[in-house]
């Protein structure tokens, strides 16, 4: 020890083969930026070390600042460590058992094992062959369980301090009962939950799930010159939430219910507690709802669902604001002024049987000398509203998928893809639309029916092939009609011919207007290169056409 000191005095570095055994240790490193150092303290009772740390500091401006320190503290892992690694521990037993099993067969496993333990092979030959190895691997294997479930827990700890400030402490003790609190949340809302909540969404319609979150809690106080002081506070309240769901079967009931509330609460009066709590309270809504009620029904190339009509206002965005007096512990609304009260109504159609309403209710104080500015004039109401006539009571969509049969002898095989749409009650309307698809014909028609309105409309689309004089041309056709009266007709055509002709032709013809238009073009490549470009239009007593041709 003494030559110790004085060599740490001398300010020399010690031997490298030196050895400390059970002696503490100090490394730092410094230069103009700061330093870093690592303490390994140890106790003499144990040949592993107790604290372990690291820190660093900075310098400027000539002075230190500590930047992070870390450090960890341990007790009680020898019974651990010497069951594991110690000379009659589960490693070194193990190792003893494949050494008498493999023999002089496994020259690597023996260099291994004699760098382990120094010494060990000498001690084994005069030792008999062990015949049951596998019964001794477990017998060994069921002492280091013994050996570590009969010892002294181990106990750990760490922190952590970043500018001179603890930021984190925790011990092996902690992190176990974290580890099953984790896990016992982990099975309740990862394995647990989802599956109820899953069961109960797929069992009935009578389900609710909402959520409250309060945010925003300020409050403040001003001296006045009465010497009460004037309390103002504002906190805020967010609540979304949804009823509803279904119940699967041949005739399925489908129910889905959101809403969502958001509510403003301004404070302001004088808070004196055993004495005295006046003032005036203010609350601002903001809500929505909505709902979707449903009955699918399904049957072999049939759906039908069925949306019964809402029988009540939904709103589908409201704003409330109102006044509150607060005196001796009681609150009472603020009524607001009688005179010069603003209600106003709009409804218009938003489509059969359901109107889109606004409603605004507020009080226009302007005339009255000494009135309170807004919002201090009382209850104001702004809202878009959902409003149901009462002429229907049941909205129905049905897609039908058939495969027809058209044509002679009703070869040609067609298939059709038919949406009907129709409401129940006094105001019935029904609207159909169609898709058909002919494999033969390789076309594509399109319907659409809604004979309220006067509306009979259908699109055609067509795919053409034709071989005129051994070479083919390709095309398509498109033709828009109303109560089967033509009203646009557009077709192109194309013709190619092994790189020594090409032709692309579009056409345009609207009956109704007496107009039709084309546009021609082709090349053709022989000796020379030559493109033709023609383009005629026809419009009521007037014509027109125009031709170019270029040569290369």
């Amino acid at each position: 020890l003494k030559e110790l000191i004085e060599v740490a005095l001398q300010e020399k570095l010690l031997p490298k083969k030196h050895v400390f055994n059970r002696l503490s240790k100090n490394y730092k490193l410094s230069s103009l930026l700061g330093s870093v150092q690592s303490n390994i303290i140890f106790d003499d009772r144990n040949t592993l070390p107790k604290e372990l740390k690291l820190e660093a500091s900075m310098k400027a401006f000539d002075h230190s600042y500590d930047m992070f320190e870390l450090g960890v503290e341990g007790a009680g892992f020898e019974p651990t460590i010497k069951a594991f690694f110690g000379e009659k521990g589960f490693l070194h037993e193990t190792f003893s058992q494949l050494m008498i099993f493999a023999g002089d067969s496994a020259p690597m496993l023996r260099e291994v094992l004699n760098r382990i333990s120094p010494g060990f092979h000498q001690g084994r030959k005069r030792r008999q062959v062990h015949e049951g190895h596998l019964k001794a691997i477990k017998e060994s294997f069921q002492k280091l369980l013994n050996d570590v479930r009969f010892s002294a827990a181990p106990e750990a700890t760490a922190f952590l301090r970043l500018l001179g400030d603890e930021i984190g402490y925790m011990k092996t003790t902690e992190m176990k009962k974290m580890s099953e609190t984790l896990l016992m949340y982990f099975n309740i809302f990862i394995r647990g939950l989802p599956a109820q909540a899953f069961f109960k969404l797929t069992s009935s319609t009578e389900n609710e799930m909402f959520f409250h979150y309060i945010f925003m809690e300020t409050s403040f106080s001003l001296p006045t010159g009465s010497g009460f002081p004037l309390k103002f506070s504002l906190s805020g309240v967010f609540a979304p939430g949804a009823r509803g769901g279904l119940t699967p079967s041949a005739v399925t009931d489908v129910s889905f219910m959101p809403s969502i509330g958001l509510e403003f609460i301004t404070q302001m009066g004088v808070h004196l507690p055993d004495y005295m709590d006046a003032g005036t309270e203010m609350h601002t809504n903001l809500y929505h709802e909505s709902s979707f009620n449903a009955i699918v029904t399904v049957k072999k190339n049939h759906i039908k669902v069925s949306i019964p009509a809402p029988k009540s206002n939904s709103q589908l965005l409201s704003v409330r604001n109102k006044m509150l007096s607060i005196s001796s512990g009681q609150t009472k609304l603020v009524p607001s002024l009688v005179e010069d009260q603003v209600d106003y109504t709009d409804c218009r159609p938003l489509f059969k049987g359901l109107n889109l309403c606004t409603v605004v209710s507020y009080c226009n104080a302007s005339s009255i000398e000494h009135a309170p500015y807004f919002p201090l004039t009382g209850e104001t109401m702004f809202a878009v509203e959902i409003q149901p006539t009462g002429k229907v009571s049941e909205y129905t969509a049905t897609v039908t998928d058939e495969t027809l049969r058209e044509g002679k002898k009703g070869r040609p095989k067609v298939e059709s893809l038919k949406l009907t749409l129709r409401t129940e009650g006094e105001e019935s309307v029904e609207a159909t639309a169609s898709v058909k698809y002919n494999h033969n014909k390789k076309a594509i028609s399109t319907d659409l029916v809604i004979p309220d309105c006067n509306v009979e409309a259908g699109i055609n689309l067509a795919v053409t092939e034709s071989d005129q004089d051994g070479r083919k041309m390709r095309g398509f056709t498109i033709d828009v009609t109303n109560k089967n009266i033509p009203q646009l007709t557009l077709s192109g055509h194309a013709r190619h011919e092994m790189m020594k002709e090409v032709m692309l032709q579009l056409q345009m013809d609207i009956p109704s207007l007496k107009t039709d238009a084309s546009l021609t073009a082709i090349l053709k490549k022989d000796d020379n290169v030559l493109m033709d470009f023609e383009s005629v239009i026809h419009l009521p007593e007037t014509s027109y056409q125009q031709k170019a041709s270029l040569n290369y």
